[in-house]
């Protein structure tokens, strides 16, 4: 695979990882509080992660190609 596939299918999984969290966040909003179960405690905190570890997984990747690009720009 090249540079571009790779970054389109890493940028694809982690923005499909982040709406399928979200789904779940709107999914479960109607529920009271007094009607939680464990079980849908979990799920929730299972989606909450989903989304953050999305987010700080695509700022890093963002981070770091921009750093690759940028070194190898001043080195050249």
């Amino acid at each position: 695979m090249n540079g571009r596939s790779t970054t389109v299918g890493v940028i694809g999984l982690l923005s499909a990882l982040m709406l399928v969290g979200g789904g779940v966040l709107v999914w479960m909003a109607p529920v009271p509080a007094e009607d939680m179960t464990p079980a849908r405690e979990i799920l929730l905190n299972i989606a909450d992660w989903m989304i953050k570890a999305s987010v700080g997984a695509l700022l890093g990747f963002a981070g770091s190609r921009l750093a690759v690009r940028r070194s190898g720009a001043v080195a050249s």
